[in-house]
């Protein structure tokens, strides 16, 4: 895949990826946690901080930001190199897990990094697996919400006007009010924090065609 914008060391990015087809990736416990430690694994091999992320039955979000040159490449070619194998091996499976190369947008303001990352934890709201993000396991937000004061939190206190609300709990939580609304607000973003339409084959979390037959 042609990466037209290299990745800046010290910079954030939301990096995202589904299964190949739509297909459902994640179909055990011992499938989210295994990538869980995959991605551990390869963070610190390669000096990227991964500052939130989510994993949902057929696609993943992170957002993060490599503190040496290469970082995020590295790391997303061992982890989707690892979790194809293991998949494969695993569900008797032959062919591509993922739907191609990852992608990245680049985030380039401290409202952005709060607003992608708030996006990130409602997730499994705005698909229906949860009624908070707090109830979905597999995302860092309960580390956050257990944080007295964390990354996320300093983040906020950088935010100057109507996006500065206190703690990044107390954002996200204004955020499952609307989040439909929320969505279309970042989509209609010009600096690209999320997917792109479903005409480039990355449907919105949700929709009928993406998340519908996954919903419990």
């Amino acid at each position: 895949m042609d990466r037209p914008d290299p990745i800046v060391t010290n910079e954030f990015y939301h990096l995202y990826n589904r299964g190949n087809n739509k297909q459902r990736v994640f179909h055990e416990d011992s499938d989210y946690r295994a990538f869980l430690t995959k991605l551990n694994a390869a963070s610190s091999r390669h000096a990227v901080t991964i500052a939130a992320y989510v994993l949902m039955p057929n696609h993943y979000h992170l957002l993060a930001q490599q503190t040496r040159d290469d970082g995020i490449a590295k790391m997303m070619e061992a982890l989707g190199t690892s979790s194809a194998k293991r998949f494969n091996l695993k569900y008797k499976h032959v062919g591509h897990l993922w739907q191609g190369p990852y992608r990245y947008a680049f985030i380039p303001t401290y409202e952005g990094i709060a607003e992608v990352a708030r996006y990130i934890h409602l997730n499994p709201v705005r698909a229906r697996l949860a009624k908070s993000p707090e109830e979905w396991p597999w995302s860092d937000y309960r580390e956050h919400v257990t944080s007295a004061e964390g990354f996320l939190d300093q983040v906020l206190s950088e935010v100057q006007g109507n996006l500065h609300h206190g703690s990044y709990v107390e954002f996200v939580r204004q955020g499952v009010a609307d989040i439909d609304a929320l969505r279309s607000a970042l989509f209609a973003s010009d600096e690209g924090f999320l997917p792109p339409s479903s005409g480039e084959g990355f449907l919105p979390p949700g929709s009928s065609k993406d998340e519908g037959n996954l919903q419990r």
